[in-house]
């Protein structure tokens, strides 16, 4: 299986973060803003900036949390007008090695552990900080843009042809 490389990555090897945490500060160049532009089916992607905190828990855990701001261009919904929007979020992920048993057997316990917090598995001991950016990125976009200010109703007039049943209608009254 060929794996395409992709347009925003930072990978980090999972056996260098310390568990005093390790502190990234990525921001996207122009190709890696166009790349995501198009992977996303968007204009632009005008400036991208991520802060991202990983932090050995132990048993194979790490945590990464981090927030991102980014300013986009996306097209209205409604009058298909391109229009500048900024996109702000933070997440939380734990990941892990897969391997439960692992985790279970050390001693420490993660007092921030929150059941509702993503979960994912390190892959080939490496965690790309990147990719995880982007998909929040490209999670925090609407699906569904509207330029501020603009009404789905002034884009519609109303129907004002004879609906096909108001001739049954008058027959059914006679």
């Amino acid at each position: 299986m060929i794996q395409e490389k992709n347009e925003f990555s930072y990978p980090v090897e999972v056996a260098r973060i310390p568990t005093t945490a390790m502190k990234m500060e990525l921001e996207a160049s122009e190709k890696e803003r166009a790349a995501l532009a198009k992977r996303f089916g968007i204009p632009s992607v005008n400036s991208l900036k991520a802060s991202v905190v990983l932090k050995a828990l132990g048993g194979g855990r790490v945590r990464v949390t981090g927030s991102f701001d980014a300013d986009v261009t996306e097209l209205c919904v409604v009058s298909l007008d391109p229009f500048d929007e900024r996109v702000r979020d933070s997440f939380s992920v734990l990941y892990s090695t897969g391997n439960e048993e692992l985790s279970l057997k050390t001693n420490e316990i993660d007092f921030d552990a929150d059941e509702k917090e993503e979960k994912d598995v390190i892959e080939n001991g490496r965690i790309d900080v990147g990719e995880l950016v982007a998909e929040y990125l490209s999670l925090a976009l609407d699906p569904f843009p509207k330029r501020p200010g603009v009404e789905f109703s002034a884009y519609f007039e109303e129907d004002k042809a004879e609906n096909p049943f108001s001739i049954l209608e008058k027959l059914k009254t006679k």
